[in-house]
């Protein structure tokens, strides 16, 4: 993949497998993040209580053994949530049920490869359903690939920052909106970065884009000194 593709793709099944290496916490983060932006859909008590366990590995509050203790996590949400969505006729709420299984499924590898297939498939399927289905498709897959973008940054520009913009400020803004996921704060913080000196213009800007934000926020992480 190269940074132009990164920065334009609207497949994130595609963006998570070249990024999948990263670290414990944010692949789990990211699966959080995926399944908290359909939270509404999830009505078992199976597919919370795997979503707790996987944010606990995230805050390193869960034990973890492998991939594939947090593969089975993912896949006992599909199977909870999923039954009643395989067959149903195309609507916008199975579409997101759909990207967001395929893109978690893709970060935690439950099965080598199959992500990518089914979401070719599903595109098909979407491709047959007409027009506005095409559309929400679409910007289904841009919003996944945001999250990407939030919480795993831009791998081709690492990030670097001065310590000298960690002001006071900054600091508690940024854990703020760490732990209380307020993320319209983001924009304050952008201020509070430029006050203490900070000119990066892909942290200020990511802070100021009326976009997809999740914990695990690249910029958040970054303040924070955390991986």
């Amino acid at each position: 993949m190269t940074e132009a593709e990164w920065l334009t793709i609207d497949n994130p099944v595609l963006m998570v497998r070249f990024i999948r290496s990263r670290t414990w916490r944010k692949r789990c983060l990211f699966i959080c993040a995926c399944w908290e932006s359909v939270g509404e859909l999830l009505t078992s008590e199976s597919s919370r209580s795997a979503l707790a366990f996987l944010e606990g590995v995230a805050e390193a509050k869960s034990p973890h053994e492998s991939v594939d203790s947090v593969a089975s996590e993912v896949y006992q949400i599909g199977v909870a949530e999923g039954e009643e969505r395989w067959g149903a006729p195309w609507t916008t709420e199975t579409g997101r049920f759909w990207a967001v299984t395929l893109a978690t499924t893709a970060m935690s590898d439950f099965e080598e490869g199959q992500s990518e297939e089914e979401w070719i498939r599903l595109s098909d399927r979407v491709n047959a359903a007409g027009p506005d289905a095409i559309n929400a498709w679409h910007h289904l897959g841009l919003d996944l690939c945001n999250m990407v973008r939030c919480i795993f940054g831009n791998p081709f520009r690492p990030a670097i920052l001065d310590p000298a913009s960690l002001t006071p400020t900054v600091v508690s803004l940024a854990q703020a909106i760490y732990a209380e996921r307020d993320f319209a704060r983001l924009p304050i913080l952008a201020d509070a970065l430029e006050d203490g000196g900070c000119n990066q213009a892909d942290i200020l800007g990511h802070c100021r884009q009326p976009s997809v934000h999740a914990r695990g926020c690249w910029v958040v992480d970054l303040l924070l000194g955390k991986e």
